[in-house]
């Protein structure tokens, strides 16, 4: 079997938790604004309902939130038994943490990340790192990694960790009945 690099959490956050942070976003309407994106190499950040239709709100780490306290403790709990699954993320790596910047994502039904892409390219290169969090239950919806022919639920509070690179190009898998919510980040170099 190979292995694929792509820690799946169960649990990592309350049902209790994802439904506060899902009740906070749609109750932020002032700050939600289409999503954007980069790809192919672009420096600045596209807008195409083509390639991905959604709502997103921007979050900070080193903001003192309720939506960001409640990630960090379940993302940084993840990220240390992804750590201790690949030991040379501490060993052989530059130094590297947290990006500040994460999104709060929401697809209605029909909406999604249509194209297959990865999270490092020209203007993300210092992106080491992708993780996940699903905050509600989509049993039509949820992220497929084509390269390793695997596909992984929407289950509400678990939280995903894979390399930002080409190897782990991935899409959203589009449901056609529920709305999903996610939170997206990264970890980068310093």
């Amino acid at each position: 079997m190979m292995v694929n690099f792509i820690g799946s959490y169960t649990n990592a956050i309350s049902q209790y938790n994802c439904q506060k942070i899902i009740t906070i976003f749609e109750t932020s309407s002032d700050r939600q604004r289409k999503g954007i994106f980069s790809h192919g190499g672009n420096i600045e950040k596209l807008y195409s309902e083509d390639i991905k239709k959604s709502t997103d709100i921007t979050y900070s780490f080193f903001n003192d939130d309720r939506v960001t306290n409640i990630i960090r403790s379940g993302l940084f709990s993840c990220l240390d038994l992804y750590k201790k699954e690949y030991p040379p993320l501490d060993t052989c790596m530059s130094p590297w943490a947290v990006t500040a910047a994460y999104n709060i994502q929401r697809y209605r039904p029909g909406e999604g990340y249509f194209r297959e892409h990865c999270e490092a390219g020209y203007k993300s290169s210092e992106r080491a790192l992708a993780w996940m969090l699903y905050l509600n239950d989509v049993e039509d919806g949820g992220t497929e990694f084509p390269s390793y022919n695997l596909t992984t639920e929407a289950e509400q509070g678990k939280i995903l960790i894979w390399p930002a690179y080409w190897t782990h190009s991935h899409r959203g898998v589009v449901s056609q009945t529920k709305s999903k919510y996610i939170a997206t980040g990264w970890f980068q170099f310093i």
